[in-house]
């Protein structure tokens, strides 16, 4: 983990290392790989971050940051 991420609160820091794994878009599939967690786990997580504004939809089951 970079000295960045550490400083990061974890949810920040997960999406931040789905971001470097996943690319521009953003996917369920990325995010299950990425943390390891189920694919309603990385929905859940997905739709937290969009509700944060940490994402933003532009497809169905499509974010980027």
């Amino acid at each position: 983990m970079i000295d960045s991420q550490k400083k990061l609160p974890l949810g920040r820091a997960k999406l931040a290392a789905v971001i470097s794994n996943a690319g521009d878009v953003i996917d369920i599939t990325d995010v299950a790989d990425t943390l390891d967690l189920t694919r309603t786990e990385a929905a859940k997580a997905l739709s937290r971050w969009q509700a944060q504004g940490w994402l933003q939809r532009v497809g169905k089951g499509a974010y980027v940051p």
